[in-house]
């Protein structure tokens, strides 16, 4: 038995399945992240697909089956295409970290904050400058960790409780998740982490002042990256991530560009 819903999605990935057929990965306001397909769609586009590539964002219907993880899609309302994230590879891979950690931590659980947390996070993304993807990049991966229940601690050390206003300092604990004072980091190798860096971190939770780049992006893109892969994909690694670096370290030497008209 099947019933037909129609809800806001985001798609987050598409693959070829057979010869004609293609399997689409939405993140829904109503049903969480599931896969649909679509058959026959590679030999002959039918109306009510436009649109359907990555990171767009309309309404989705789909025949639900009572049991199993793959629906049938019926057809695909566009209303807001992704093609702006497609602009400057920076945007796009930035765009890629979000889709990712919804890939891997997502359920069928309606969650209308990370929905709209994700949204709002393509859309800002979206919409930087070349200059302040990165710095956006870091706001908004973080603040969709917190909303997925991943927040770190950063205001109190979190093996002895002391107030890290009053401390120098600190080491963070990748395994443990959370800010160790100077005394209690003392033997941990954990990323050091000054209140210059804390305070920054907790901008990122916050969402506070996205107008300049961060100064340090590098290492905060290292400390997400490395609590992403302890907490959210257990230990494993983005391949956006991976992408990432390799862009910037490119940029580094002068070899990528913009799409975009300087």
């Amino acid at each position: 038995m099947v019933t037909i819903v129609t809800t806001s999605g985001i798609l987050l990935r598409s693959m070829n399945y057979r010869e004609t057929s293609k399997i689409f990965r939405f993140y829904t306001l109503d049903h969480g992240l599931v896969s649909l397909i679509a058959k026959g769609i590679r030999r002959k586009r039918p109306s009510g697909s436009e649109g359907l590539e990555s990171f767009a964002r309309g309404e989705v219907t789909f025949y639900r089956k009572r049991k199993g993880n793959l629906h049938l899609l019926k057809e695909f309302a566009l209303k807001k295409s992704a093609r702006g994230l497609g602009k400057s590879i920076f945007r796009f891979t930035a765009a890629s970290v979000l889709g990712e950690i919804m890939l891997v931590q997502g359920t069928s659980e309606r969650n209308p904050d990370v929905y709209s947390r994700l949204e709002i996070g393509f859309g800002r993304i979206e919409d930087s400058s070349d200059r302040l993807i990165i710095s956006v990049l870091l706001r908004e991966a973080w603040s969709l960790v917190s909303t997925l229940g991943y927040r770190p601690e950063i205001s109190r050390c979190i093996k002895c409780g002391l107030n890290m206003v009053e401390d120098g300092i600190g080491r963070f604990d990748l395994e443990a998740g959370g800010i160790l004072c100077s005394v209690c980091g003392k033997n941990n190798d954990g990323p050091r982490m000054g209140p210059l860096a804390r305070a920054q971190l907790m901008g990122f939770f916050n969402l506070e002042n996205d107008e300049e780049p961060i100064m340090g992006n590098k290492g905060h893109l290292l400390l997400l990256r490395d609590f992403i892969s302890y907490h959210v994909v257990e230990k494993g690694v983005l391949n956006s991530f991976d992408f990432l670096n390799v862009l910037l370290e490119s940029e580094l030497k002068g070899v990528v560009g913009s799409s975009e008209s300087s």
